[in-house]
């Protein structure tokens, strides 16, 4: 509790800090056809568990400006949303396998669920 309390007096810049950048994480990426866009697709926010959270396809971008909402051409597998990740982390840590240290969560939803 202590650490959740402090991390909220911690500005926007430095918590970014904690943790793999969008730049870092996502490899590639690919909506409808198309490279997504690093600084208007997604959304970053900061959760105390987690660290950096990226939102792809919120309305609002990484600079916290209203953009349009995506929508497929074609709803199927091959237009979707393609992500390529990298799963470690910025310290280089060895790891075991299995160990929740290093790597993400990745969640899916409804587009009205986004918060």
């Amino acid at each position: 509790f202590y650490y959740k309390a402090l991390s909220s007096d911690i500005d926007n810049s430095t918590k970014k800090k904690f943790g793999l950048s969008l730049e870092q994480m996502i490899i590639a990426c690919q909506f409808n056809f198309r490279v997504c866009n690093m600084n208007t697709d997604f959304k970053w926010t900061y959760m105390f568990y987690y660290g950096n959270c990226f939102i792809f396809n919120s309305g609002i971008d990484y600079n916290d400006k209203k953009v349009p909402i995506l929508s497929l051409n074609q709803p199927d597998s091959m237009s979707g949303l393609k992500l390529t990740l990298n799963t470690g982390n910025l310290y280089g840590s060895q790891n075991p396998v299995g160990s929740d240290i290093d790597g993400m969560k990745l969640l899916i939803y409804d587009q009205d669920n986004i918060q």
